[in-house]
């Protein structure tokens, strides 16, 4: 199964583009940050993470402000066709409660 949830202080945010179909495209990056317990060791991860949202969510997010700290659900995907890089493809997107 391909679902991710993060957390994360929005760093990015594109200008709204558009596909040759039409679909409304916007790209965002957020910093990921927190501990976590590792075999014993606590360890600081921290990550920034490029975020895809289309369609109506895109429209939504669009003036999303930077440092906003957000909740992504998604699915991972090739940035584009054959390249090694992720992207994380938005399916929801929510204002953090936590700060």
């Amino acid at each position: 199964m391909n679902h991710v949830v993060i957390t994360g202080e929005l760093i990015e945010r594109s200008a709204l583009r558009y596909t040759p179909a039409a679909v409304a495209v916007l790209d965002l990056k957020l910093l990921h940050s927190e501990t976590v317990d590792q075999a014993g060791v606590t360890r600081l991860i921290k990550f920034e993470i490029p975020i895809v949202a289309m369609g109506d969510l895109a429209l939504m997010w669009q003036s999303v402000t930077l440092g906003q700290v957000l909740n992504v659900e998604g699915f991972l995907a090739a940035a584009r066709q054959n390249s090694p890089r992720l992207v994380l493809h938005a399916q929801q997107i929510g204002v953090s409660s936590n700060v």
